[in-house]
Order: C-alpha cells, then structure tokens, then sequence
C-alpha cells in the first residue's frame, strides 16, 4: 500500500499468502500461510 505521501508501506494487520494455480474460495489445490504483523513497515523506494 502506499500513504498519503507516497511512500510504500506494509500495513500492520492479518495476511493470507497462498501459492499455486487455485484461488482462495475455489476447490483447487493451494496451500497457503497466515501471518500478522504489528506496526507499520516503511519499504524502500
């Protein structure tokens, strides 16, 4: 995501990666991780 000020971020919040050819809510295969994160992360430009 990107503030105001256009600096990129990642936000704090819940996340669900997954990886493989189905999309989440489909009956295709994929596994998937779930993390948190606190705070704000500021990425480079």
């Amino acid at each position: 995501m990107v503030t105001e000020d256009g600096n990129p971020i990642i936000a704090q919040g819940d996340y669900t990666i997954s990886i493989g050819d189905g999309l989440p809510g489909t009956a295709a295969p994929a596994p998937a991780g779930h993390f948190h994160l606190d705070g704000l992360y500021a990425l480079p430009e």
